[in-house]
Protein backbone atom coordinates (compact mmCIF):
# COMPACT_ATOMS: atom_id res chain seq x y z
CA UNK A 1 0.00 0.00 0.00
CA UNK A 2 1.42 3.39 -0.96
CA UNK A 3 2.00 6.25 1.75
CA UNK A 4 -0.92 7.43 3.13
CA UNK A 5 -1.79 10.72 5.34
CA UNK A 6 -2.27 10.41 9.02
CA UNK A 7 -5.25 7.27 10.37
CA UNK A 8 -8.53 9.33 9.44
CA UNK A 9 -6.93 11.93 7.37
CA UNK A 10 -9.35 13.94 5.23
CA UNK A 11 -8.10 16.16 2.25
CA UNK A 12 -9.09 19.98 2.38
CA UNK A 13 -12.73 20.82 1.57
CA UNK A 14 -14.45 24.46 1.09
CA UNK A 15 -16.24 24.76 4.34
CA UNK A 16 -19.86 23.71 2.47
CA UNK A 17 -18.63 20.70 1.17
CA UNK A 18 -17.26 19.52 4.39
CA UNK A 19 -17.33 15.51 4.56
CA UNK A 20 -19.38 15.95 7.90
CA UNK A 21 -22.20 17.32 6.26
CA UNK A 22 -22.89 14.20 4.14
CA UNK A 23 -21.43 11.82 6.69
CA UNK A 24 -21.85 13.16 10.34
CA UNK A 25 -19.32 14.03 12.58
CA UNK A 26 -15.70 13.34 12.16
CA UNK A 27 -16.34 11.26 15.28
CA UNK A 28 -18.96 9.03 13.89
CA UNK A 29 -17.47 8.41 10.77
CA UNK A 30 -14.11 7.04 12.71
CA UNK A 31 -16.20 4.65 15.16
CA UNK A 32 -17.99 3.59 12.49
CA UNK A 33 -14.97 2.40 10.50
CA UNK A 34 -13.65 0.65 13.71
CA UNK A 35 -16.51 -1.11 14.82
CA UNK A 36 -16.52 -2.65 10.86
CA UNK A 37 -12.78 -4.20 12.34
CA UNK A 38 -10.54 -1.38 10.60
CA UNK A 39 -6.87 -0.96 11.78
CA UNK A 40 -6.89 2.44 10.08
CA UNK A 41 -9.32 4.10 7.08
CA UNK A 42 -8.60 7.07 4.88
CA UNK A 43 -11.23 9.17 2.55
CA UNK A 44 -9.67 9.09 -0.62
CA UNK A 45 -12.41 11.18 -2.89
CA UNK A 46 -15.31 13.40 -1.32
CA UNK A 47 -17.10 15.18 -4.24
CA UNK A 48 -20.43 17.54 -3.24
CA UNK A 49 -22.66 19.03 -5.84
CA UNK A 50 -26.37 20.01 -5.19
CA UNK A 51 -27.91 16.30 -6.01
CA UNK A 52 -24.79 13.97 -5.77
CA UNK A 53 -22.21 12.93 -3.00
CA UNK A 54 -19.48 10.79 -4.18
CA UNK A 55 -17.01 9.12 -1.48
CA UNK A 56 -14.29 6.95 -1.57
CA UNK A 57 -13.44 5.34 1.51
CA UNK A 58 -10.49 2.85 1.97
CA UNK A 59 -10.00 0.87 5.06
CA UNK A 60 -7.41 -1.75 6.40
CA UNK A 61 -9.03 -4.53 8.33
CA UNK A 62 -7.14 -7.25 10.11
CA UNK A 63 -7.35 -10.88 8.65
CA UNK A 64 -8.87 -13.78 10.41
CA UNK A 65 -5.80 -16.45 10.07
CA UNK A 66 -8.46 -18.85 12.23
CA UNK A 67 -11.10 -18.93 8.77
CA UNK A 68 -8.44 -19.78 6.40
CA UNK A 69 -7.02 -23.34 5.76
CA UNK A 70 -3.61 -24.21 7.18
CA UNK A 71 -1.78 -23.88 3.91
CA UNK A 72 -3.24 -20.87 3.25
CA UNK A 73 -2.11 -19.50 6.51
CA UNK A 74 1.67 -19.25 4.81
CA UNK A 75 0.83 -16.72 2.17
CA UNK A 76 -1.82 -14.79 4.18
CA UNK A 77 -0.88 -10.83 5.08
CA UNK A 78 -1.76 -9.33 8.43
CA UNK A 79 -3.96 -7.33 6.96
CA UNK A 80 -5.77 -6.36 3.38
CA UNK A 81 -7.53 -3.31 2.39
CA UNK A 82 -11.13 -2.80 1.37
CA UNK A 83 -11.70 0.04 -0.94
CA UNK A 84 -15.49 1.39 -0.77
CA UNK A 85 -16.51 3.48 -3.42
CA UNK A 86 -20.05 5.09 -2.97
CA UNK A 87 -22.53 7.53 -4.90
CA UNK A 88 -25.42 9.33 -3.68
CA UNK A 89 -27.82 10.80 -6.11
CA UNK A 90 -30.94 13.02 -5.89
CA UNK A 91 -34.22 11.63 -6.36
CA UNK A 92 -36.47 14.26 -5.21
CA UNK A 93 -36.04 16.44 -1.95
CA UNK A 94 -36.79 13.81 0.61
CA UNK A 95 -34.83 10.69 -1.07
CA UNK A 96 -31.91 9.64 -2.94
CA UNK A 97 -30.22 7.03 -4.53
CA UNK A 98 -27.23 4.85 -3.39
CA UNK A 99 -24.43 3.24 -5.40
CA UNK A 100 -22.17 0.98 -3.89
CA UNK A 101 -19.13 0.09 -6.72
CA UNK A 102 -17.47 -3.04 -6.40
Amino acid sequence: MASRPPVGAVPSFPQECAPSLALGPREYVESECHALGSMDFYILEFEVSAHTIIVVLERRVQNEADAVPAWAKLILAESHVLHHPTRWTRVDSKSAEVAVEN
